[in-house]
């Protein structure tokens, strides 16, 4: 798991299998969490703080694109990726 947050320096990782709660997620306090180690890409969570697994870009062919906004909103867009040729 990673944590994106403006109100901490950098990015937290931390190493955990399994699923996690609602409450766990919101209490991370953070403008958005990634998730990771799932093939499908899907929002998870309450909303209270945005949780995405992004999903593994070969399986999915998509890739989540962050974008903190300047008031503390992370937009979360699924986009597509190139094939070659």
């Amino acid at each position: 798991m990673g944590i994106m947050s403006r109100r901490r320096p950098g990015p937290i990782h931390c190493a955990r299998l399994g699923s996690f709660s609602d409450e766990e997620i919101a209490a991370t306090g953070a403008d958005y969490l990634a998730l990771g180690h799932w093939d499908r890409p899907m929002r998870v969570g309450n909303g209270v703080v945005p949780a995405y697994y992004s999903g593994s870009p070969e399986l999915a062919g998509t890739v989540n694109l962050v974008r903190l906004t300047a008031g503390g909103e992370a937009v979360v867009t699924r986009e597509a990726l190139m094939t070659p040729g």
